[in-house]
């Protein structure tokens, strides 16, 4: 079941003094962001944070479950979700404790073709004048061979 924006909209208004929060929708939940890092995802209307250590040690005993089915395991806030310094100081140690998104590799920008797409690569043309498999000879030959001729031919060629 998909998040209710308002109940994502009060998480990050409740969020707004542990630093810069911003909030993105993703396939009908939210992740949570701080300071570029993320920290939380709301997910069925509850709010997971991401288990750390210290926020381990903030929280005490936590609840954990996972957001959705094969996540890993996060600390699930229920009752501390109306108490907006509790929650902003989790929020911040949770932050110091993740660890920065990695940088995207830089995109090359290629010339798109009619179709919009990237136009394919160039590659060298092979030399076939030396490889002995298609010399002139071998090529004259192939053009006049019966059916028969062809299948001992291609025959010849895979076992090579």
């Amino acid at each position: 079941m998909a998040s209710d924006p308002r109940f994502a909209a009060y998480v990050v208004d409740q969020l707004r003094s542990a630093g810069a929060i911003d909030s993105r929708r993703m396939f009908g939940e939210y992740a949570i962001y701080c300071d570029t890092r993320v920290v939380a995802l709301v997910c069925d209307d509850q709010l997971f944070v991401k288990p750390t250590k210290g926020g381990r040690e903030f929280i005490g005993t936590p609840t954990e479950a996972a957001p959705f089915p094969g996540a890993k395991m996060h600390f699930v806030v229920t009752e501390e979700l109306d108490d907006s310094d509790w929650l902003c100081q989790l929020i911040r140690i949770t932050a110091r404790e993740t660890p920065p998104p990695k940088p995207k590799a830089k995109r090359v920008p290629s010339q798109a073709g009619a179709s919009g797409r990237p136009a394919a690569k160039k590659r060298p043309l092979a030399k076939l004048s030396h490889d002995t498999r298609f010399s002139k000879a071998r090529i004259d030959e192939t053009l006049r061979a019966t059916p028969n001729q062809l299948d001992m031919i291609d025959t010849a060629l895979v076992t090579t």
